[in-house]
């Protein structure tokens, strides 16, 4: 063999060791994102805050725009009391996307009444500044529904359709409005359809499960329930459903270990 054509298949042996080195990067780091997360939601289970926030902050050295990832480590700041790094981190997992619901819950539970209030009419401002704004329009009636302005919050729901077709979050806001009017045939839909768009709505899985209840269908409603306490593992009021569900099942053990949970979770905040 010439010494070029040595050299040359040298050179493209080396070339594909590399491409097999870099791919098997590339596909170790899309592993490491998922691994971390999972170690700092069990971390969160286990109430071992420090070690959450680690794992959600090296999540976050892999994909700093993970709405999820910001938003756990919100959570995790809050167990440790620091109020200020948790609103920071909330914040920029609504801007990766308003509709983060660990991160709506846990600026309402840091805001004070007057600072929601402000909230609520900087949304209002903001709704009338941009009203091509789809995603806008739903948050604007999902606050609407909260407040019990049902007509309001049908018609920005709808406006938000107009704008954007498959916008899960606007159905789940039209199933609460649907609720309210006695329809639940329309609301088990408009549940359906959000949880189509969005396997995580939380809100709208529990909404599922509200129905479920409604029909003393409370093996539906179980599962339901235990799905949104596993989508946000933190949220009372998702465990405070679950227990009523084993509660009318006649499941008295699944209803006191939903207890021991609420327990922990109306503990004070302290790091581990």
């Amino acid at each position: 063999m010439k010494l070029s054509n040595r050299f040359s298949a040298i050179l493209t042996s080396l070339s594909c060791c590399l491409t097999l080195l870099m791919c098997a990067s590339a596909h170790a780091d899309r592993n490491v994102f998922p691994r971390l997360m999972y170690n700092g939601r069990t971390a969160l289970a286990r109430e071992n805050w420090t070690a959450a926030a680690s794992s959600f902050r090296g999540a976050l050295s892999y994909d700093p725009r993970s709405a999820d990832a910001h938003a756990a480590l919100g959570t995790a700041y809050l167990h440790l009391v620091l109020i200020e790094r948790a609103q920071d981190e909330y914040t920029a997992a609504l801007r990766l996307n308003i509709h983060c619901s660990e991160a709506e819950r846990g600026l309402h539970l840091l805001r004070t009444t007057d600072q929601e209030a402000a909230a609520f009419k900087a949304l209002e401002e903001q709704v009338k500044r941009e009203p091509n704004n789809a995603d806008l329009h739903t948050s604007y009636a999902e606050e609407l529904t909260e407040r019990d302005r049902f007509d309001e919050a049908q018609k920005e729901a709808e406006t938000a359709l107009r704008l954007k077709p498959h916008l899960g979050h606007a159905y789940c806001a039209l199933a609460r409005v649907a609720i309210h009017k006695g329809n639940d045939a329309e609301a088990r839909k408009d549940f359906t359809i959000a949880i189509q768009a969005d396997k995580r709505d939380d809100d709208a899985v529990a909404g599922l499960g509200d129905l479920a209840m409604k029909d003393k269908d409370y093996k539906a409603a179980t599962a339901l329930y235990r799905r949104a306490v596993t989508i946000v593992p933190d949220e009372r009021q998702w465990h405070e459903k679950l227990r009523d569900a084993f509660t009318a099942a006649g499941d008295s053990e699944g209803a006191a270990q939903e207890n021991a949970i609420l327990a922990k979770l109306s503990k004070p905040a302290s790091a581990h």
